[in-house]
């Protein structure tokens, strides 16, 4: 949120209350390995943003990435 033309804070969607202060978003995308991995990965907890843990054991290879992407004309 960015009310004033700086980012102040990051919050979900939900509870965004005035849309026209949105200045940036967070995204998070967690990519796995079509197949299993020989040996299994170790096991981890993954989070996203402010949500998780996620855990897995199908034996394939995963990570995390994150951006930030401020919108255009709205930091003023």
């Amino acid at each position: 949120l960015a009310p004033n033309g700086f980012v102040q804070q990051y919050v979900t969607a939900s509870d965004v209350t005035n849309w026209d202060h949105v200045a940036a978003l967070r995204i998070a995308v967690l990519a796995n390995s079509i197949t299993p991995v020989s040996p299994p990965p170790p096991a981890k907890n993954y989070y996203l943003l402010d949500t998780g843990p996620y855990s897995f054991n199908d034996g394939k290879m995963r990570q995390v990435f994150t951006t930030t992407v401020y919108l255009r004309n709205s930091l003023q």
